[in-house]
């Protein structure tokens, strides 16, 4: 209402924030592979909670359109990171495990940052609460880069039974790419299983999408639910 916006307007929002997320997933884990996770996960944590702040100060469409394209571009480098942490810094037979564990706590964050807005929202503007989440991210970053290494024998804190535990399951060197070496795109385009996981993952983000952007909307204009309690009510298909 403030920036007078409409629904097609405010989907322009939400999609430039998709498209730059589209966009940077592989340039975002060259990134990791090129300098590093230790370096690239915070920058980009910082950078997102950059565009955050922007978010908060602006004042036209255009403006809010690029600061959340921007912020799925910073934001886009964590899955693909994350994806190689996992396999760097845990044994073969626990990666899907701590996937698991990592993919959970997005969960937990996606309920509990959707309940605290919904209650933050009944006291503050909208641009005070961008401002206070922008400080989250920039926090973050800069405990990860303080106490995370890119591997494990580079972490004083890991010991050698644990180095020999994480290398232990690695494949062959013969097997595994270097940073310098070119992808293999022929090969990663017709992996049957990548295609597989792909298809599966259009549906989880069409879906996660939908209940994060149009659903609190969709029950305040067909029920006329506060925005507070939409934003509650959004928190239970969060959590299943």
């Amino acid at each position: 209402e403030e920036l007078s916006f409409n629904n097609e307007q405010f989907g322009y929002l939400y999609s430039a924030f998709s498209l730059g997320y589209l966009l940077f997933q592989i340039p975002g884990g060259w990134l990791g592979q090129r300098f590093g996770t230790r370096r690239t996960m915070p920058l980009m944590g910082i950078a997102w909670s950059g565009f955050t702040l922007v978010t908060a100060a602006v004042t036209t469409l255009a403006a809010m359109v690029v600061s959340r394209f921007g912020f799925g571009v910073a934001q886009a480098a964590l899955n693909p990171n994350q994806a190689k942490i996992g396999k760097d810094w845990f044994p073969l037979q626990s990666r899907a495990t701590a996937r698991a564990v990592i993919t959970t706590s997005m969960s937990i964050g996606s309920v509990t940052t959707m309940g605290l807005t919904a209650w933050l929202m009944q006291g503050y503007s909208w641009r005070t609460i961008f401002r206070w989440y922008s400080l989250v991210g920039i926090v973050w970053g800069v405990a990860f880069y303080w106490f995370f290494r890119t591997r494990p024998e580079q972490h004083p804190l890991v010991n050698r039974a644990e180095r020999e535990l994480i290398e232990g399951s690695q494949p062959p060197a013969s097997s595994t790419m270097s940073p310098a070496e070119a992808t293999p795109w022929l090969k990663i385009a017709k992996n049957a299983s990548v295609w597989a996981l792909a298809c599966q993952l259009l549906f989880k983000a069409a879906g996660y999408n939908l209940f994060v952007t149009f659903f609190p909307a969709f029950l305040e204009l067909a029920y006329g639910i506060k925005k507070s309690e939409a934003g509650m009510l959004t928190v239970w298909p969060l959590l299943g």
